[in-house]
């Protein structure tokens, strides 16, 4: 299944393209005592296993870019900036991602279940 990007409420089956790797330590970790998930600096979710850690990644995008899978949102405008801040005193990294038209806020958290 290709990846789908939305714009409104409307969706295209367009292919995207997946992002270049960032250097692992601009990455932002979530978790909660039993997984941990890797957040890009441009608000992919490029490693996580469900459910413990030594389970088999869901998505793997930090071993093979194009093969690994990844969860990604992203604005339609080309070049969105992104800023990335845990919010103070937990564990819930949050993703500005912003264009000439507009911000959108990605909280990334991960709940005990």
């Amino acid at each position: 299944m290709s990846p789908v990007q939305r714009t409104g409420l409307r969706s295209s089956r367009r292919p995207l393209r997946p992002a270049p790797l960032h250097p692992i330590e601009t990455y932002g970790l979530i978790g909660n005592n039993r997984t941990a998930l890797l957040v890009s600096p441009s608000g992919s979710i490029d490693w996580a296993s469900f459910p413990r850690f030594d389970s088999p990644p869901t998505f793997a995008a930090l071993l093979d870019r194009q093969r690994g899978g990844y969860c990604s949102l992203t604005l339609s405008s080309p070049g969105p900036r992104v800023r990335n801040e845990y919010l103070p005193g937990t564990n819930v990294l949050v993703s500005y991602l912003s264009s000439r038209t507009g911000e959108v806020a990605i909280e990334d958290f991960c709940p005990e279940v």
